[in-house]
């Protein structure tokens, strides 16, 4: 055997493995030079001497088979689906089965009462004014349901005021069946029924953040608001065929079925005992004091309280206020077309709120705010400018996905910075956003009574984004994401087990 020297290689066997080779042949390398700068020989053809070896057949063997759009480096993605993760909570699914009863059964009462109140007076005043009707006793006394909902059992309290509700329901139902309910009933009726939405709103959501893990205090908010969402969109074309078919006084009866609904979810929560001291006039009022304090102190939770009652002033009377005298007067369409007009409301708001839950696990809870509301202000100039029936409902379809979407931001973003033993109260300062509704009616009525409804929304849209930019300015800490330290709080867990999770926000309790 020679010696290898850089001259001599060895030589390479054919890439064609079907034909015999052998080892032994010895030849000069082709050619070598430097390469770059390092002064490094390159070889080309290397080959090099090898021992004296008999000829060897090497048969032929196949090529591997590579599935099709196969990489080295490919690694499976696994994706998960984020939508529902607060269902895996029992009592979140029990509380979310009473709030989808409890919404039917409100969005059934505004179209009802709506079409009622029309059809009595043909007035757009008097129906946009008692479609907010509802919401007067939550701005008297909406911090006031809040502390009592601090002292008192939630779970009871929910029972209590959904089997109340469900009596006054039938009761009223069977007086316009009889033909004997005159306009001013419609009135006192709705009103009456708004001092349970005092209670009842409160009590659920201050419940959500103890039911469900911190990181998915956002996700549990946005599926609050798509049970508000499905039925809007299931609810008004179903409650409409009711009453174009039976009429008002068996659409009622079908909101009455609901509540009764909402009362069996509520009574499956299981729920702690938790002990609560008994609440005195002069402990109520210090109570009060302290919930109040505790919202002028913070900044952003103040911003968040203030940006949630624009839409309700100026959004929500004006377009859903005002439903009905747009489909009869502009659109010329009956019950059926009005049922259709919010259920497109509801397929908007569906959507919004599916998608807000499939991205909270990476979102903050007030990240989307600002494109929320530019959502809500497109969707009303483009009602507002619309003589179609058909394009009108894309129109409100984008409105209500931005709309449900900001509220939702904003519960999540107050709830998951409020300690446990504020949360009823600060939820009740919350509710006067949806206070300020009738307000909002009556500037709506008196506007369209004179104007015509698209003007009346036009101008609602305008003093909007006017508000929208005032708060932007003042409160700007609501707008920005923010900062989260993880603390412990208690999870109420059903059969007495407990758990701890971390909280967002430094003030959780």
């Amino acid at each position: 055997m020679k010696e290898i020297t850089p001259d001599t290689c060895l030589t390479d066997p054919e890439t064609d493995l079907a034909h015999s080779t052998t080892l032994e042949q010895e030849q000069p390398c082709l050619e070598s030079r430097p390469t770059g700068g390092s002064g490094r020989f390159h070889l080309h053809a290397p080959h090099l001497h090898a021992p004296h070896l008999p000829n060897v057949h090497v048969p032929h063997l196949p090529h591997p088979q590579i599935p099709a759009g196969w990489h080295p480096n490919f690694h499976p993605v696994h994706l998960r689906v984020h939508t529902f993760d607060s269902f895996r909570s029992r009592n979140f699914r029990m509380l979310w089965g009473t709030t989808v009863a409890a919404a039917a059964a409100f969005w059934s009462q505004q179209l009802i009462i709506g079409w009622l109140v029309y059809s009595m007076t043909h007035s757009p005043f008097i129906t946009g004014l008692v479609s907010g009707l509802d919401a007067l006793p939550v701005l008297l006394a909406g911090p006031i349901g809040g502390m009592l909902v601090d002292s008192w059992d939630r779970r009871r309290v929910l029972i209590t005021i959904f089997t109340c509700q469900s009596a006054l329901v039938i009761g009223f139902a069977s007086i316009v069946l009889l033909g004997l309910a005159p306009t001013w009933s419609v009135f006192l009726f709705a009103g009456v029924m708004g001092v349970g939405w005092v209670f009842a709103d409160p009590t659920r959501m201050s419940l959500i953040p103890s039911l469900v893990p911190r990181e998915n205090i956002l996700n549990a908010f946005a599926l609050n608001s798509m049970a508000f969402s499905i039925t809007r969109l299931a609810i008004p074309a179903a409650v409409g065929l009711v009453i174009a078919t039976l009429g008002a006084g068996f659409g009622f009866i079908v909101e009455g079925g609901l509540l009764l609904a909402a009362v069996a979810m509520a009574m499956s929560l299981r729920l702690e005992e938790v002990h609560r001291a008994p609440l005195k006039i002069r402990s109520a009022m210090s109570g009060l004091r302290e919930g109040v304090e505790y919202v002028r102190t913070q900044p952003a939770v103040m911003g968040l309280i203030f940006a949630a009652a624009v839409p309700s002033l100026l959004a929500m009377p004006f377009v859903y206020g005002l439903m009905p005298v747009v489909a009869a007067e502009r659109f010329h369409v009956g019950a059926v077309g009005l049922g259709a007009l919010l259920a497109a409301v509801g397929g908007g708001a569906t959507l919004g709120t599916v998608v807000l839950a499939s991205w909270a696990h990476r979102r903050s809870g007030n990240s989307l705010l600002p494109v929320c509301a530019s959502m809500v202000v497109a969707g009303m100039v483009w009602f507002a400018l619309n003589p179609w029936f058909y394009l009108a409902l894309p129109a409100l379809m984008l409105m209500s996905a931005g709309l449900m979407a900001f509220y939702a931001q904003c519960n999540a973003a107050i709830a998951s910075q409020v300690p446990d033993h504020l949360r009823g109260r600060v939820s009740g300062l919350y509710m006067l956003n949806w206070g300020v509704s009738p307000l909002g009616g009556i500037a709506a009525g008196l506007i369209a009574q004179f104007l015509g409804a698209p003007i009346a929304i036009g101008i609602a849209t305008g003093c909007m984004v006017l508000a929208f930019a005032a708060i932007v300015f003042r409160f700007r800490e609501a707008w920005l994401p923010a900062k989260q330290e993880a603390e412990v709080v208690p999870l109420i867990a059903p059969f007495g087990e407990h758990e701890s999770i971390p909280a967002m926000g430094a003030l959780a309790d």
